[in-house]
């Protein structure tokens, strides 16, 4: 589940995570009032999980993270 909520300080930035044979590639964009989340281009709701395709998949994650 993701939830994202950083100090303002933080943003941008990114990170790779591999997770049950994916790859997920996550760009925090930007810090504001509201969070977004995009998934390979995809608007998706805040806590909704993050499901692992299990095929080896490279996957792009978009946060918007509020302050």
């Amino acid at each position: 589940v993701v939830s994202p909520c950083l100090p303002e300080r933080w943003c941008p930035c990114s990170l790779v995570r591999k997770f049950r044979g994916d790859t997920f590639e996550i760009s925090i964009e930007a810090c504001g009032e509201d969070a977004e989340l995009w998934i390979d281009g995809e608007r998706r709701p805040i806590g909704q999980p993050i499901a692992a395709s299990g095929n080896a998949q490279r996957r792009s994650v978009i946060v918007r993270a509020r302050a």
